[in-house]
């Protein structure tokens, strides 16, 4: 276990039988597998512990919080459920959340995080198979359902708007603007930007730089890209590539 994770086993449910024992060993792996997924992607670790545990509301990363606190809903041997929660909560800390406030972009973060959740869950189908976590019964017969999971999800999402991008974000961005959280519509910036990301994982390192400048100054979303695209360069990033990519997908 990294010590960058901490996972408080004890917050969940208790099970009946030897499921419990079972799950204490096997939740630690599970986190931990995402977790070298996600930041391995970035390039780069965390800037503070992060510490998970179980409760019965929607998952959720607690604001201004260090360590880091993720707090995760799913149960029992739900796999995919642990990765898709962890692997978005995951995201915000590793594009720098708690520098900004809630503002009239954070639909974009928003939208990268829904598709941490699905880049992980397609990397973990195929990891799973050869390299499965330790002490997680059956693992490599479970990797499937990893694509399973996210192939059920870009059926639920993808809509016709996908294939003319600039059409969908100009009917779109003022609610999202107003409502970060319209998850439909994250779904379809993450899915349009999803297959980049499997191609070429390296082009997370950009997203490691989100919310490093202020981005309340911004106006509009074109503002936003320029933002990030100067902040890259900068800070010296090997990488300037994601802003140019997202402009050329939603405004040509």
């Amino acid at each position: 276990m990294s010590q960058y994770l901490i996972v408080d086993v004890d917050s969940w449910p208790t099970h009946q039988g030897n499921e419990k024992p079972c799950l204490d060993v096997a939740i630690p792996s599970v986190l931990e597998s995402v977790f070298c997924a996600l930041v391995g992607a970035f390039g780069k670790l965390p800037d503070e512990r992060i510490e998970v545990s179980w409760w019965k509301d929607l998952s959720r990363v607690l604001s201004d919080s260090r360590p880091y606190q993720i707090r995760i809903n799913a149960q029992n041997r739900n796999w995919c459920e642990y990765v898709y929660q962890f692997s978005h909560k995951l995201c915000h800390v590793m594009t720098n959340y708690n520098r900004n406030k809630v503002n009239r972009h954070t639909w974009f973060e928003e939208s990268l995080c829904e598709m941490a959740s699905l880049f992980v869950l397609s990397r973990l189908s195929e990891t799973w198979k050869t390299n499965p976590p330790v002490n997680v019964s059956g693992a490599a017969e479970f990797a499937p359902s990893h694509a399973k999971y996210c192939e059920d999800f870009a059926d639920k999402h993808l809509t016709p708007e996908r294939k003319n991008l600039p059409g969908w974000l100009s009917l779109n961005l003022e609610d999202m603007q107003n409502n970060p959280y319209l998850r439909c519509r994250n779904a379809v910036v993450a899915l349009a930007l999803l297959d980049h990301f499997r191609s070429d994982p390296s082009l997370w390192a950009d997203c490691g730089y989100i919310n490093y400048w202020n981005v309340e100054n911004d106006k509009t979303f074109e503002d936003y890209l320029n933002s990030w695209e100067k902040c890259l360069k900068c800070n010296d990033s090997d990488s300037v590539r994601v802003p140019a990519l997202v402009r050329k997908m939603f405004y040509e």
